[in-house]
């Protein structure tokens, strides 16, 4: 799904930044991952490190 970023949010978004990223597992527990983002400016797209390890 594309949708417009705003300029507020892409100066918000071209500085360092992690993310947290939080699913249900199958037993109802919460599990929370911090996780690398960056923001693409040209093809305006947030990228979301997902590398093993």
């Amino acid at each position: 799904m594309k949708t417009n970023i705003t300029k507020e949010n892409q100066d918000l978004l071209l500085g360092k930044n992690i993310a947290n990223v939080a699913t249900i597992n199958p037993g109802g527990s919460p599990q929370v991952t911090s996780m690398w983002i960056d923001y693409d400016l040209n093809k305006n797209e947030i990228l979301v490190n997902t590398a093993k390890g």
